[in-house]
């Protein structure tokens, strides 16, 4: 439907400038291969082409047809995720360097800054199928599910990827005092690391340190505990096409 496409750009729309953002604040130079918008047409153009983007997600969530849903509709749902998406970003970079930061707090950081992406993606097509009401919750966890297993995959990637494969800067995280659950549960695992970034370290170095502590094994441990919850939600859905695309999606967002 109409509704459903225009659901679509919209998450798709606020993704692209959280990704635009992301990367004049990590100065990274490349973007799925290519250069990034603030390398390619400055800072002050990538802010305000950011800022665009945002306006116009919220503008196409605003506006969906009302008739094509019954109850909610995206666009009354999807700027509550929008918000958490935000304020997980700022959770995130408002503990940059923080080596103190728990695993609880980091998961609660992503839940927002990644996973409600994927909820509200869930959310809206919910909203915008036929599907029995008592389904939405159902759906919802599942996007966060999917959403949280892309970003431990991604954390890993960021330690053990090339820039050849990722189409992006790796070490990143390392770079820029960024704390993820490979280097969290290193710092626990090993407990001379924390005296040795503070002595400094360079990303070779903790890159090394975090893989000799098991932090890859760990997040990865991680990754399986929310594909297992994710694969038995998605088999109580009854239509057996929904289910095969959903564990196809889930099989892709946990390979590394």
């Amino acid at each position: 439907s109409h509704g459903a496409v225009k659901a679509a750009a919209a998450i798709e729309l606020l993704h692209l400038a959280t990704l635009v953002h992301d990367d004049i604040i990590d100065d990274a130079d490349l973007r799925r291969g290519i250069d990034t918008l603030h390398i390619k047409f400055g800072q002050k153009i990538a802010v305000l082409c950011g800022d665009y983007l945002f306006c116009l997600a919220f503008d196409l969530a605003s506006s969906i047809p009302p008739q094509e849903t019954d109850g909610d509709k995206p666009g009354g749902v999807l700027p509550s995720y929008f918000t958490e998406i935000c304020l997980g970003e700022i959770g995130e970079f408002s503990n940059t360097g923080n080596l103190d930061l728990t695993e609880g707090e980091y998961f609660r950081i992503i839940s927002g800054k990644t996973a409600a992406l994927f909820q509200a993606s869930f959310h809206a097509g919910f909203l915008l199928s036929d599907e029995p009401p008592e389904a939405g919750d159902l759906y919802i966890e599942i996007g966060k599910q999917v959403g949280m297993i892309f970003q431990l995959a991604d954390d890993c990637l960021d330690f053990i990827s090339s820039q050849k494969k990722a189409k992006k800067p790796v070490l990143t995280d390392c770079r820029h005092g960024v704390m993820t659950l490979p280097l969290i549960y290193a710092l626990q695992a090993d407990k001379t690391l924390r005296g040795k970034i503070k002595n400094g370290l360079s990303e070779q170095e903790l890159k090394t340190a975090v893989l000799a502590a098991g932090g890859i094994e760990y997040t990865r441990s991680k990754i399986g505990e929310h594909w297992s919850t994710a694969k038995k939600l998605i088999s109580v859905l009854e239509a057996e096409n929904k289910k095969t695309q959903l564990e196809l999606l889930l099989d892709k967002a946990a390979a590394l």
